[in-house]
């Protein structure tokens, strides 16, 4: 161990010297609220810090939350300008499982419970580990990481600031156990005929804090209620112990000894205590009721003039009829289990397997309605194998943050149970009153995610993402069962079913990826737009076919089937799609939105497997020029200062423009009162630049006049007034061809 020390101690050395050591500087496992990513979602990131004076590109380095896999994940390479680290810079990766959404999301997430992160590199023909970072269970609005920035000292932070420099301060713990004196005198227990106490070691064994449908109090009432087990070989009576569901001492409840029949444990028994906030139906009925929201529980006793905490359990959110328990009984740790054993061992979490979400709709209109004639959102289960599965205790969830979001109940097997080879239909309606198949949520018809867990509340069994939802399509898999997941025919209940018309000769014919005030859409906003052409001799309905702004992603949204009058090209005809990322504003607006920095668009269909039927990629573009073929349907590109959607390119005395000519590097980002500008010209230019606040408002602005070919380097000091605090802003570099745009960060 010592001898590997010194390894890596003296390769750190080698690296820095190089300007290769890159950190992991902070980290964030729950993030819910705090820190968006470029698609508008809160995920999980790794904060990346370059402390050396040189830049690194970290494509072809590998993250991982896995000593043992260290290729987890490799960091694609292509993308400079967004692996490119800046010397006291940082970069911020996603830990989303969702790499689809660009180079720097990554293909696990971060456990909430706390892991560990280790960034690595090839060396020669070795993989080796560059920096690792292990962090502790964390909450929303918390991250972990180095303080000062790249320093040694780690700590858990209340204000995470991914991107910028590491606030720090000292976290206090909450006070442990055990509980302090009582500053009151507490009666002692002395009642005649009760029996005495031999021994103190008593187990808080199992709970239920929302019981619905299982064991019944002496008065027919289904009441909250908590197990305590004694493991001894001698009986204890708890008459004159405590309890209670805070650390608050002047609520500790006091069992009575009035009936020391009914508080009595035996050796390796059990004893029920009713948390119903009816004290005056017996001895085992407590003051105070448990919260299903997750709460505490205390059971304490008098040592001497000292109430002590014998045994507590602090639970988490627990759904109808959920058991929290011990397992192995009396001894494990807690868990969520799946069948209450109040008076009786408790048993493991159920394992269920062999079943897939195999279909599903977030949006109404498709016909299908449910006991009460209400047409919902619905969920379909598929069973592909020769036995019944019960579903029964296990949860679903449309929020991964929340994986007990709702659990599907244990009481009702005739109800949960998918048949050999069978299907079940679940609606999403938010309305659990209306049955046992209406689930406490509703799925959302711009698109999210949808998940299945194991009745433990942990084990992930599936994730499903399905994209905008339409009326005239469900989204599942075809066939049945399998990873292959399209928009389709609903059919819920029965096998998934897919129908289709080989479509060919549509061609992307022009778009426009940077819309300023050229050309506006039906509601009077200007959006980045694409424009199909059929090079048909026919009419063809492009309806169901799918239109992505990521290759690698050819499924991602789908055009609307349900209005052909709006979405057919005329032979030799055209039709433009806004792509806005609002697909609610009608049928031929897209769920994607195009980057004026250069990206991919593609036109596919799925028949049996997805078929691409024309694809384009694009650098960075200017505003209002559109980048289209001339002439149609070629495979000659150029630029348009004119633009054509719906006619044909070149008409209207367009103006063809050349290729944008310039390469554009600043640095550093973030920065404190300066920055530098590289800046590649291929052809002579005028070149301007603007700083801009956020509110649009310029702050500084600059004209370099006309620039001959070649690398220029300008550096940029701000005046006076405009330093010390710190805020984003953009800066826009224009010249006769090209216009450049990156958010900046200053920071104190």
């Amino acid at each position: 161990m010592f001898k590997i020390l010194i390894t890596i101690l003296l390769l750190m050395v080698s690296l820095l010297s190089r300007g290769q050591v890159v950190l992991i500087n902070e980290v964030a496992s729950v993030n819910r609220s705090s820190y968006i990513d470029d698609y508008g979602e809160f995920e999980d990131w790794i904060e990346l810090y370059n402390p050396g004076r040189e830049e690194v590109d970290l494509a072809g380095w590998f993250i991982s939350d896995d000593e043992k896999d260290l290729t987890k994940w490799q960091i694609p390479s292509g993308y400079k300008h967004l692996t490119k680290l800046y010397p006291y810079s940082y970069i911020i990766l996603w830990a989303d499982h969702d790499t689809l959404q660009g180079p720097l999301h990554v293909n696990f997430e971060l456990s909430k419970k706390g892991e560990e992160v280790v960034l690595s590199k090839m060396i020669g023909d070795q993989i080796v580990i560059i920096d690792r970072m292990i962090f502790p269970a964390l909450k929303d609005h918390h991250s972990y990481g180095r303080c000062p920035d790249g320093g040694s000292d780690l700590q858990i932070m209340k204000h995470p600031t991914p991107g910028t420099v590491n606030i720090c301060h000292i976290y206090k713990k909450k006070k442990d156990f055990p509980c302090p004196e009582p500053p009151y005198d507490l009666p002692s227990v002395t009642k005649p005929g009760m029996a005495k106490i031999t021994s103190s070691r008593l187990v808080v064994n199992e709970l239920v804090a929302r019981n619905a449908h299982g064991l019944k109090d002496e008065a027919g009432e289904d009441n909250d209620w908590v197990e305590i087990y004694n493991p001894g070989t001698l009986d204890i009576n708890i008459a004159g112990w405590y309890v209670s569901d805070t650390l608050d001492q002047s609520k500790f409840h006091r069992i009575p000894a009035s009936d020391v029949n009914k508080t009595r444990i035996p050796a390796g028994g059990y004893l029920i205590l009713w948390a119903d906030g009816q004290p005056s139906q017996g001895v085992t009925h407590l003051p105070f009721k448990l919260n299903n929201g997750g709460e505490e529980f205390y059971l304490a006793e008098m040592q001497g003039n000292s109430l002590v905490i014998i045994d507590q359990v602090i639970f988490p959110k627990l759904q109808k009829d959920t058991p929290y328990g011990r397992y192995p009984n009396g001894t494990g740790g807690w868990r969520r289990l799946t069948d209450p054993t109040p008076g009786a061992a408790n048993q493991p979490p159920r394992t269920v397997s062999n079943f897939v979400i195999n279909e599903l709709m977030g949006v109404k209109g498709s016909g299908v309605t449910d006991e009460f004639g209400e047409e919902e959102d619905w969920i379909e289960f598929y069973n592909p194998g020769t036995l019944p599965v019960d579903l029964g205790g296990v949860y679903l969830t449309d929020s991964l943050d929340d994986p007990v979001q709702f659990r599907i109940q244990i009481h009702a097997p005739d109800s949960t149970t998918i048949p050999p080879g069978g299907y079940l239909l679940f609606f999403a309606d938010n309305d659990v009153k209306q049955g046992i198949r209406h689930l406490g949520f509703k799925l959302a018809k711009r698109g999210e995610r949808v998940a299945s867990y194991q009745p433990d509340g942990e084990t992930l069994i599936q994730i499903v993402r399905f994209p905008f939802m339409t009326p005239d399509a469900s989204f599942g898999s075809y066939p049945d069962g399998s990873g292959t997941r399209i928009y389709m025919d609903p059919t819920p209940g029965s096998a998934n079913n897919y129908h289709f018309t080989p479509v060919d000769g549509i061609i992307i014919n022009e778009f426009m990826a940077d819309n300023l005030s050229s050309y506006p859409d039906n509601a009077g906003e200007f959006e980045d737009w694409i424009e199909l052409y059929n090079s048909n001799s026919f009419p063809v309905n492009v309806g169901g076919l799918y239109i992505t702004d990521s290759l690698a992603n050819p499924l991602k949204f789908r055009i609307q089937n349900s209005s052909p009058d709006s979405t057919t090209i005329p032979a030799g005809g055209f039709l433009t799609f806004w792509a806005d990322n609002d697909p609610q504003q009608g049928v031929r607006h897209l769920d994607i939105k195009l980057a004026g920095t250069g990206e991919e668009i593609g036109l596919t269909q799925f028949r049996t497997t997805s078929v691409t039927l024309d694809a384009v990629q694009f650098g960075p573009q200017t505003e209002n020029v559109s980048m289209g073929r001339y002439p149609d349907g070629s495979a000659s590109w150029m630029f348009f200062a004119v633009p054509t959607p719906n006619a044909p390119n070149g008409s209207s005395g367009s103006e063809l423009l050349k290729t944008s000519s310039a390469g554009i590097e600043i640095f550093p980002n973030p920065f404190t009162a300066r920055f530098d500008i590289k800046l590649h010209l291929k052809h002579s230019s005028g070149v301007q630049l603007s700083l801009y606040q956020m509110n649009g408002k310029i702050m500084y602005s600059k004209d370099f006049g006309l620039q001959y070919p070649g690398d220029h380097l300008y550096r940029i000091s701000l005046p006076e007034n405009n330093k010390g605090t710190a805020k984003v802003l953009v800066c826009r570099i224009s010249g006769s061809d090209f216009v450049f745009r990156q958010k900046l960060y200053q920071i104190n």
